[in-house]
Protein backbone atom coordinates (compact mmCIF):
# COMPACT_ATOMS: atom_id res chain seq x y z
CA UNK A 1 0.00 0.00 0.00
CA UNK A 2 2.53 2.55 0.51
CA UNK A 3 3.86 2.26 -3.22
CA UNK A 4 0.84 4.99 -3.55
CA UNK A 5 2.48 7.98 -1.83
CA UNK A 6 4.63 7.57 -4.88
CA UNK A 7 1.07 8.83 -6.97
CA UNK A 8 1.21 11.68 -4.94
CA UNK A 9 3.63 14.77 -6.18
CA UNK A 10 3.33 16.64 -2.77
CA UNK A 11 6.83 18.65 -1.27
CA UNK A 12 7.87 18.04 1.86
CA UNK A 13 5.43 20.97 3.41
CA UNK A 14 2.76 19.73 2.01
CA UNK A 15 3.48 15.92 3.09
CA UNK A 16 3.59 16.91 6.56
CA UNK A 17 0.27 19.36 5.95
CA UNK A 18 -1.23 16.11 4.57
CA UNK A 19 -0.29 13.92 7.81
CA UNK A 20 -1.08 16.21 10.17
CA UNK A 21 -4.80 16.47 8.63
CA UNK A 22 -4.99 13.24 10.30
CA UNK A 23 -3.68 14.11 13.69
CA UNK A 24 -6.57 17.46 13.21
CA UNK A 25 -9.35 15.17 12.66
CA UNK A 26 -8.69 13.18 15.68
CA UNK A 27 -8.40 15.92 18.01
CA UNK A 28 -11.83 17.30 16.19
CA UNK A 29 -13.92 14.19 17.16
CA UNK A 30 -13.22 13.88 20.45
CA UNK A 31 -14.27 17.56 21.46
CA UNK A 32 -10.97 19.70 20.64
CA UNK A 33 -12.23 21.88 17.18
CA UNK A 34 -9.62 22.66 14.89
CA UNK A 35 -10.29 21.16 11.33
CA UNK A 36 -12.04 23.78 9.40
CA UNK A 37 -8.38 25.70 10.05
CA UNK A 38 -7.44 22.48 7.72
CA UNK A 39 -10.30 22.40 5.33
CA UNK A 40 -8.64 25.51 3.29
CA UNK A 41 -4.87 24.34 3.44
CA UNK A 42 -5.97 21.00 1.85
CA UNK A 43 -8.25 22.68 -0.37
CA UNK A 44 -4.91 24.64 -1.71
CA UNK A 45 -3.11 21.65 -1.76
CA UNK A 46 -5.64 19.29 -3.91
CA UNK A 47 -8.18 21.53 -5.19
CA UNK A 48 -11.61 22.47 -3.67
CA UNK A 49 -13.98 19.18 -4.40
CA UNK A 50 -10.75 16.74 -4.64
CA UNK A 51 -9.73 17.73 -0.93
CA UNK A 52 -13.24 16.86 0.21
CA UNK A 53 -13.69 13.47 -1.33
CA UNK A 54 -9.84 13.11 0.26
CA UNK A 55 -11.31 14.20 3.64
CA UNK A 56 -14.36 12.24 4.18
CA UNK A 57 -13.36 8.38 4.86
CA UNK A 58 -10.68 10.03 7.17
CA UNK A 59 -13.84 11.88 8.97
CA UNK A 60 -15.84 8.80 8.81
CA UNK A 61 -12.88 6.85 10.62
CA UNK A 62 -12.71 9.51 13.21
CA UNK A 63 -16.59 9.33 13.69
CA UNK A 64 -16.61 5.76 14.42
CA UNK A 65 -14.17 5.97 17.39
CA UNK A 66 -15.86 9.34 18.88
CA UNK A 67 -19.25 7.50 18.70
CA UNK A 68 -17.80 4.67 20.23
CA UNK A 69 -16.27 6.06 23.30
CA UNK A 70 -18.82 8.65 24.16
CA UNK A 71 -21.30 6.44 23.08
CA UNK A 72 -22.87 6.95 26.79
CA UNK A 73 -22.83 10.34 25.97
CA UNK A 74 -25.53 11.12 23.75
CA UNK A 75 -29.03 12.89 23.15
CA UNK A 76 -30.08 10.97 20.12
CA UNK A 77 -33.35 12.47 20.21
CA UNK A 78 -31.98 15.69 19.00
CA UNK A 79 -29.39 13.78 16.56
CA UNK A 80 -32.84 12.33 14.81
CA UNK A 81 -34.77 15.63 15.32
CA UNK A 82 -31.99 17.11 13.38
CA UNK A 83 -30.87 14.90 10.07
CA UNK A 84 -33.89 14.94 8.05
CA UNK A 85 -33.37 18.29 7.39
CA UNK A 86 -29.80 17.99 7.22
CA UNK A 87 -30.45 15.00 4.52
CA UNK A 88 -32.41 17.78 2.10
CA UNK A 89 -29.43 20.21 2.90
CA UNK A 90 -26.73 17.54 1.69
CA UNK A 91 -29.30 16.98 -1.61
CA UNK A 92 -29.09 20.59 -2.14
CA UNK A 93 -25.66 21.17 -1.78
CA UNK A 94 -25.06 17.74 -4.15
CA UNK A 95 -27.00 19.25 -6.87
CA UNK A 96 -25.77 23.09 -6.59
CA UNK A 97 -21.80 22.16 -5.27
CA UNK A 98 -20.65 22.49 -9.05
CA UNK A 99 -22.25 26.01 -9.38
CA UNK A 100 -20.93 27.85 -6.02
CA UNK A 101 -17.47 28.88 -6.00
CA UNK A 102 -15.32 28.27 -3.08
CA UNK A 103 -14.88 31.61 -1.96
CA UNK A 104 -18.95 32.58 -2.26
CA UNK A 105 -19.31 29.59 0.08
CA UNK A 106 -16.74 30.24 2.29
CA UNK A 107 -18.27 34.34 2.46
CA UNK A 108 -21.77 33.37 2.43
CA UNK A 109 -20.90 30.96 6.00
CA UNK A 110 -18.70 33.13 7.58
CA UNK A 111 -21.72 35.74 7.70
CA UNK A 112 -24.16 32.69 9.04
CA UNK A 113 -21.21 31.08 11.80
CA UNK A 114 -20.44 34.95 13.05
CA UNK A 115 -24.00 35.92 13.41
CA UNK A 116 -24.69 32.36 15.33
CA UNK A 117 -22.10 33.48 17.13
CA UNK A 118 -22.95 36.33 18.05
CA UNK A 119 -26.16 34.88 19.13
CA UNK A 120 -24.93 32.44 21.61
CA UNK A 121 -22.94 35.05 23.24
CA UNK A 122 -26.11 37.42 23.81
CA UNK A 123 -28.48 34.70 24.75
CA UNK A 124 -26.22 32.58 27.07
CA UNK A 125 -28.76 32.13 29.39
CA UNK A 126 -31.12 29.63 27.93
CA UNK A 127 -34.40 28.73 28.83
CA UNK A 128 -37.59 26.85 27.03
CA UNK A 129 -38.89 30.30 25.11
CA UNK A 130 -34.98 30.50 23.63
CA UNK A 131 -34.87 30.18 19.64
CA UNK A 132 -32.65 26.93 20.37
CA UNK A 133 -35.99 25.14 21.75
CA UNK A 134 -37.91 26.28 18.38
CA UNK A 135 -38.62 23.92 15.46
CA UNK A 136 -37.75 26.43 13.06
CA UNK A 137 -34.32 26.58 14.41
CA UNK A 138 -33.57 22.89 13.88
CA UNK A 139 -34.96 23.01 10.28
CA UNK A 140 -33.00 26.12 9.49
CA UNK A 141 -29.76 24.76 11.42
CA UNK A 142 -30.38 21.56 9.50
CA UNK A 143 -30.31 22.83 6.18
CA UNK A 144 -27.25 25.03 6.64
CA UNK A 145 -25.46 22.07 8.19
CA UNK A 146 -26.20 19.34 5.51
CA UNK A 147 -25.73 21.93 2.88
CA UNK A 148 -22.25 23.28 4.38
CA UNK A 149 -20.96 19.66 5.21
CA UNK A 150 -21.63 18.58 1.59
CA UNK A 151 -19.97 21.42 -0.33
CA UNK A 152 -16.89 21.65 2.03
CA UNK A 153 -16.58 19.03 5.25
CA UNK A 154 -17.16 22.93 6.95
CA UNK A 155 -20.12 21.80 8.80
CA UNK A 156 -18.32 22.24 12.37
CA UNK A 157 -19.00 25.71 13.00
CA UNK A 158 -22.82 25.27 12.59
CA UNK A 159 -23.54 22.47 14.45
CA UNK A 160 -21.59 24.02 17.47
CA UNK A 161 -23.93 26.85 17.39
CA UNK A 162 -26.63 24.49 17.37
CA UNK A 163 -25.81 22.10 20.23
CA UNK A 164 -24.37 24.59 22.41
CA UNK A 165 -28.09 26.53 22.00
CA UNK A 166 -29.62 23.04 23.40
CA UNK A 167 -27.28 23.39 26.98
CA UNK A 168 -25.81 20.12 26.92
CA UNK A 169 -22.81 19.26 29.28
CA UNK A 170 -18.93 18.85 27.84
CA UNK A 171 -19.48 14.99 27.11
CA UNK A 172 -22.84 14.85 25.87
CA UNK A 173 -22.13 17.85 23.47
CA UNK A 174 -19.62 16.23 21.94
CA UNK A 175 -21.04 12.57 21.99
CA UNK A 176 -23.94 14.14 20.35
CA UNK A 177 -22.21 15.99 17.73
CA UNK A 178 -20.23 12.97 16.86
CA UNK A 179 -23.72 11.07 16.02
CA UNK A 180 -24.99 13.82 14.30
CA UNK A 181 -21.51 13.81 12.03
CA UNK A 182 -21.28 9.56 11.91
CA UNK A 183 -24.84 9.97 10.35
CA UNK A 184 -24.27 12.64 7.64
CA UNK A 185 -20.96 11.62 6.77
CA UNK A 186 -22.41 8.24 5.85
CA UNK A 187 -24.93 9.66 3.75
CA UNK A 188 -22.31 11.80 1.91
CA UNK A 189 -19.72 9.31 1.15
CA UNK A 190 -21.83 7.05 -2.01
CA UNK A 191 -22.73 10.67 -3.44
CA UNK A 192 -19.16 11.81 -3.03
CA UNK A 193 -17.71 8.20 -4.84
CA UNK A 194 -20.67 7.94 -7.48
CA UNK A 195 -21.60 11.46 -8.11
CA UNK A 196 -19.10 13.51 -7.44
CA UNK A 197 -16.15 11.18 -8.10
CA UNK A 198 -13.89 12.55 -5.95
CA UNK A 199 -13.42 9.60 -3.61
CA UNK A 200 -10.99 7.08 -5.23
CA UNK A 201 -9.42 3.63 -4.56
CA UNK A 202 -6.23 5.98 -4.62
CA UNK A 203 -7.46 8.91 -2.47
CA UNK A 204 -8.98 5.58 -0.03
CA UNK A 205 -5.56 3.99 -0.01
CA UNK A 206 -3.62 7.15 1.58
CA UNK A 207 -6.55 7.36 3.91
CA UNK A 208 -5.93 4.45 5.55
CA UNK A 209 -2.05 4.77 5.65
CA UNK A 210 -3.39 8.11 7.68
CA UNK A 211 -5.33 5.82 10.11
CA UNK A 212 -2.88 5.82 13.06
CA UNK A 213 -2.53 9.84 13.12
CA UNK A 214 -6.10 9.82 13.63
CA UNK A 215 -5.93 7.61 16.54
CA UNK A 216 -2.81 9.65 18.00
CA UNK A 217 -5.09 12.77 17.62
CA UNK A 218 -7.99 11.07 19.53
CA UNK A 219 -6.22 9.89 22.07
CA UNK A 220 -4.36 13.25 22.92
CA UNK A 221 -7.30 15.18 22.68
CA UNK A 222 -9.80 12.97 25.02
CA UNK A 223 -6.89 14.10 27.27
CA UNK A 224 -7.11 17.31 26.90
CA UNK A 225 -10.65 17.38 27.33
CA UNK A 226 -10.92 16.23 30.75
CA UNK A 227 -8.74 19.10 32.01
CA UNK A 228 -11.18 21.42 30.68
CA UNK A 229 -13.92 22.35 32.88
CA UNK A 230 -17.65 22.58 31.68
CA UNK A 231 -18.07 26.29 31.37
CA UNK A 232 -14.74 27.29 29.86
CA UNK A 233 -15.11 24.58 27.43
CA UNK A 234 -18.39 26.65 26.19
CA UNK A 235 -16.57 29.82 25.97
CA UNK A 236 -14.05 27.96 24.03
CA UNK A 237 -16.56 26.33 22.12
CA UNK A 238 -17.89 30.36 21.23
CA UNK A 239 -14.60 31.29 20.31
CA UNK A 240 -13.48 28.88 18.20
CA UNK A 241 -16.58 29.74 16.58
CA UNK A 242 -16.00 33.19 15.92
CA UNK A 243 -12.15 32.13 14.41
CA UNK A 244 -13.79 29.82 12.24
CA UNK A 245 -16.16 32.92 11.04
CA UNK A 246 -12.87 34.82 10.35
CA UNK A 247 -11.11 32.16 8.66
CA UNK A 248 -13.53 31.75 6.52
CA UNK A 249 -13.95 35.48 5.63
CA UNK A 250 -9.69 35.15 4.86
Amino acid sequence: MLDILVNYDFTTVQWVVVILSGLSIGLEKVGIPNFLIMVPIMAQILGGKVSAGFLLPLLVMGDIFAVTYYKRHTQLKMVIKLLPWAVVGILVGLFVGNSVSDAEFKKIMAVIVFICAVMLVVKRDLNEDHIGKKWYFSVAMGLLGGFSTMIGNAAGPIMIVYFLSMNLNKNTFIGTVAWFFFAVNLIKVPLYAFVWHNITWESFSLNLILFPMIILGAVIGIRLVKFIPEKPYRMVMIAVTFISAIKLMM
